[in-house]
């Protein structure tokens, strides 16, 4: 019996300890409040959409003129009437791939061609199609790093209209 007795006042005592570690701990304000460490979401970047480069608005025209031309956004195009016409500019990307749409109007299929180098990828673009502004068929790049990067628009044959370049990220 003493036994018992002696465990009941050891439950007791500790129940007793328990009961005023609560009570302490209430008084001082609890137990000291374990929070995880927070963690930061990566930072996300939305695709940008598409960026429109109005071609009179590039830093650089080499023999080429700003002339109005109905159909063209804004009204205005760049006419390259020689053989060594160009039009330069540069733009911030992000690393990725890239849908390059140029568009322009050709007077006929011996006035149509110029070359556009984005992000030192060249292609010779045409229209489908003369007389009026349109979309030529889109090529894409591979953009190997963030920062800035070169557009250029550079005569093939002469007599063309180049109205604007649009940019869109595909990946």
């Amino acid at each position: 019996m003493r036994t018992l007795s002696a465990w009941l006042v050891v439950f007791a005592a500790v129940g007793l300890l328990a009961g005023c570690k609560d009570i302490m701990d209430k008084i001082r304000g609890g137990p000291p409040e374990v929070k995880p460490p927070e963690v930061q979401p990566p930072e996300v970047k939305p695709p940008p959409g598409e960026l429109v480069l109005e071609v009179e608005a590039f830093t650089k025209l080499e023999e080429a003129q700003v002339k109005d031309l109905a159909g063209a956004s804004g009204g205005k195009a760049v006419f390259f009437d020689s053989e060594t016409s160009a039009a330069e500019t540069s733009v911030p990307l992000t690393k990725g791939t890239w849908e390059v749409t140029l568009f322009m109007q050709g007077t006929d299929e011996d006035q149509d061609a110029v070359y556009l180098d984005v992000a030192g990828t060249e292609q010779r673009l045409f229209p489908q199609d003369y007389g009026k502004v349109m979309a030529v068929e889109p090529f894409t790049v591979e953009v190997a790093k963030d920062g800035a990067v070169k557009v250029v628009l550079m005569a093939a044959e002469t007599g063309v209209y180049l109205d604007k370049v649009v940019l869109k990220k595909v990946k």
